[in-house]
């Protein structure tokens, strides 16, 4: 109901309603021109308040972007030639902002089930759509006179939906509608943020004309300005005739309602005085609630008329200097109370992605040693040469990705790992240098070939899990996790030790396919050197695991009074431990063999995955905090992968089994011939 409160008067306004509200509905305005590229600089540092904690609007814009459009930016096509436009996530928030009749024609929604097109527009046949589709949100919120928007039939589908099952229990069809239902509501609240500035309110009434010199109409900032005013004609004239009343008491009840509202959307005013004082920042509820109580501070009042200029402005160099001024004096506001400096930070941060120029050194450096093993064959030295810019490009990859991490924990204050994106990063970060460092050791180029490998994989990975999750990636920390000393000792440590337990998957996965491929047969010690490093690595990964664990129930005892739950994340760190103290013993008490070994060690990878990521899709227990529906596609098309890969090295090995076995028959069924005193068999 309360997705439904806010959502009606904007259809009633998208809809052009005959409601006698005291606003003017001004025709859509397109924008004129491109915004220039120094408007677009200057609005992506501006600082607002989201989710709990200040940020950049460009981040607001990007993560917002990848929510309900599953990209970063937007593109599309229009007019007869098929012009391309490529908007950035700051030019789109400010299109939304400030021509939403323009942006909500925008193609946003992107919808890949045909059902779900079926349930928007029952009216229309989608049997043969082969591709997805993007709908506007003006093409689900029109409608016709006597005909549902296909809104509202959406709303009735997910209210029944939601009534009668846990969307983890529900259909894809099913799970399809209820993310479209989230969609439109994410971008109708970012919608409706400024949505008001756009209605100048009419004057109606010789006394609420004089108020405002006489005008007619009167913007949103000259109407808080003298709110207690308005307030108090309308209390006097709430008894006159009507044709005495004009719109003096709508407004002032519009003011009341609007003064109720605490606010969705991203709060874009700082608040006066320090954080201790005022941690929350004000939404448009707030100026108006201060407004009628007299109690509204001039710094805000200029904020928010700086910000209206912006908005509805019908000049555009008035608009982008209205831009420049609203930054300037919230930028002053954030800097006093000591908010600034890391939302500049976090911008710089965006604007470099430094991960994602990490994994362009990383897919140069996986190619440069593939030539060298191609290499190899016909020239040693360039096989050399060829090697070691690998492992210097993935050098330069891992220091990008490094700085990476280390800009994300100085913008959050936090230690490397808050939430599952994090640990795709730190996991890759620790990874690539196990793998260098066992390159180091061994100089084989088995490990140099991971290095890259695993660094692009792990990057793409994060890079598919933050499109896919669409929320803020430093938000705010979950209840269970705020406290930055178990972060750097508990959560470090056993990301560290998933992290070794994922690359000696890797390694022991090239040693069975390998051995399935008879590469390697010729020299022995190259294959014996790969399982030692299988082993290394799984010492490393132990040692981590088991400290990790520990650390993890000391920190539940600490926070939750008990050690040990059987939760089941506790559970899947347990099963790692147990399955890598299994794996060395056996490996030290010759259990296993060789191929034994990398085939338990691969198990062991997917047993990493599983308590990683798969804990968090079951739903249930106290660390089930990062569930996505993206995930499960992703963990089980990796079990399905590293299943195959099993497969084959088992089906490798049974190969040789069987074929030693008849080669053995063969030389039984010979017959013994004498021999004479040389050794060669007598005539």
């Amino acid at each position: 109901m309360k997705s439904l409160r806010f959502l009606l008067p904007l259809l009633a306004l998208l809809a052009a309603c005959g409601r006698d509200v005291p606003r003017v509905d001004p025709a859509t305005k397109q924008r004129p021109a491109p915004w220039s590229p120094a408007t677009v600089e200057i609005a992506r540092s501006i600082p607002l308040q989201h989710e709990g904690r200040v940020k950049p609007l460009d981040t607001l814009a990007s993560f917002t972007l990848y929510s309900v459009h599953g990209r970063r930016d937007m593109q599309f096509t229009y007019g007869s030639q098929q012009d391309k436009v490529v908007l950035t996530p700051t030019e789109w928030l400010l299109d939304v902002w400030c021509f939403p009749g323009q942006a909500n024609h925008y193609p946003l929604f992107r919808i890949e089930n045909t059902r779900v097109l079926d349930a928007l527009f029952p009216d229309q046949s989608h049997a043969q759509q082969q591709d997805f589709v993007y709908l506007s949100y003006a093409a689900l919120v029109d409608h016709e006179a006597d005909k549902t928007a296909p809104i509202q039939r959406l709303m009735e589908q997910v209210g029944n939906l939601r009534r009668a099952k846990d969307e983890k229990n529900m259909a894809p069809d099913e799970q399809a509608l209820v993310h479209l239902h989230r969609q439109f509501f994410t971008y109708h609240t970012l919608l409706r943020t400024c949505d008001s500035l756009h209605l100048p309110y009419l004057l109606k009434g010789e006394r609420l004309a004089a108020l405002f010199d006489g005008r007619e109409r009167a913007h949103y900032a000259e109407m808080l300005g003298k709110a207690p005013a308005v307030a108090a004609l309308a209390n006097d004239l709430r008894s006159a005739p009507a044709a005495e009343r004009g719109t003096a008491v709508m407004i002032a009840d519009e003011l009341a309602q609007l003064a109720q509202d605490e606010g969705d959307g991203p709060a874009l005013f700082a608040p006066p005085g320090s954080r201790e004082q005022h941690e929350k920042w004000l939404h448009l509820g707030d100026l108006a609630r201060l407004a009628l109580a007299n109690q509204l501070p001039q710094a805000q009042l200029a904020q928010f008329d700086a910000l209206e200029r912006a908005v509805v402005a019908d000049s555009v160099p008035v608009r982008e200097q209205a831009i420049a001024k609203y930054r300037e004096l919230t930028v002053a506001a954030a800097t006093n109370r000591g908010e600034y400096d890391k939302v500049e930070l976090e911008a710089r941060y965006y604007a470099n992605n430094w991960h994602y120029k990490a994994l362009h050194w990383f897919l140069p450096a996986f190619l440069a040693v593939a030539g060298a093993w191609v290499l190899s064959a016909f020239s040693p030295l360039l096989a050399r040469l060829a090697s070691w810019t690998a492992f210097a490009f993935t050098a330069i990859g891992l220091a990008y990705l490094t700085g990476d991490i280390v800009v994300r924990c100085l913008v959050t204050g936090r230690p490397p790992i808050k939430n599952l994106y994090d640990t795709f990063l730190f996991i890759c970060a620790i990874g690539v240098l196990a793998a260098l460092v066992a390159e180091v050791v061994t100089r084989l180029r088995v490990a140099l070939t991971v290095a890259p490998f695993f660094g692009a994989v792990l990057i793409m990975l994060a890079r598919m899990f933050e499109v896919s999750d669409g929320s803020d990636t430093m938000r705010e920390l979950q209840a269970v996790l705020d406290s930055n000393y178990w972060l750097a000792t508990h959560v470090t440590t056993i990301n560290m030790g998933y992290a070794a337990g994922m690359v000696a998957m890797v390694i022991a996965d090239i040693w069975l396919v390998l051995r399935a491929l008879r590469i390697g047969d010729g020299n022995p010690r190259f294959l014996q050197t790969i399982v030692r490093m299988v082993y290394g690595v799984t010492c490393f990964g132990l040692l981590f695991n088991v400290v990790g664990t520990i650390l993890g129930g000391v920190w539940a005892n600490d926070s939750w009074g008990r050690f040990w739950g059987w939760d089941p994340k506790e559970n899947g760190a347990l099963l790692i431990c147990l399955a890598q103290v299994a794996l060395l013993h056996g490996r030290r008490c010759r259990w296993f063999g060789d191929f034994l070994f990398c085939l338990f060690a691969g198990v062991t990878g997917m047993v990493v995955a599983f308590s990683w990521f798969h804990v968090n899709l079951l739903g249930v227990g106290l660390h089930s905090y990062g569930f996505s529906a993206g995930l499960k596609t992703a963990v089980f098309t990796f079990y399905g992968i590293q299943f195959v890969i099993l497969l084959v090295g088992a089906a490798g090995q049974l190969l040789r089994f069987f074929g030693a076995e008849a080669a053995a028959a063969q030389a039984a069924a010979e017959p013994d011939w004498p021999k004479d005193a040389e050794g060669a068999e007598a005539p």
